[in-house]
């Protein structure tokens, strides 16, 4: 397992047990940060937090952070929750550029906060067996 975080595009929690129970552990550590997930379907949601609208009238005053979450069984009593950083914020303008910038540095700061928050919920329910970042 590694502990920094720079330009990846998920984080991966290999878990055992069950797939619903994954799913409760890692919901409830996403509320914990304020996030509000919008299931797709019982494994497949996208976690919201901030104003998208109030993100891109103020820049970095405001943040909005998207990322996209995934359940997936991958075998006898294994399962992967995987995390996707889908958004860095919206800039417009002039200096855009300079606001993605600090959008991707604001993003890759949350994820180690939410790898870090996530990875001890797990640890807390005896299910971690490791951690990827691609």
């Amino acid at each position: 397992m590694t502990s920094g975080r720079t330009n990846d595009d998920h984080i991966d929690f290999f878990v055992t047990g069950d797939p619903a129970a994954a799913r409760d552990t890692v919901e409830a550590a996403l509320f914990e940060q304020q996030f509000h997930l919008n299931w797709q379907d019982d494994w497949n949601a996208t976690a919201e937090r901030g104003s998208k609208g109030a993100n891109f009238l103020l820049g970095g005053l405001v943040k909005y952070l998207r990322l996209g979450l995934h359940i997936m069984s991958a075998g006898d009593d294994q399962v992967v929750v995987r995390l996707e950083a889908e958004s860095s914020g919206t800039y417009v303008g002039q200096s855009a550029w300079l606001g993605e910038s600090i959008g991707n540095h604001q993003m890759n700061d949350e994820l180690v906060t939410l790898r870090s928050v996530i990875e001890s919920a797990f640890t807390s329910a005896g299910t971690l067996r490791d951690i990827a970042e691609q």
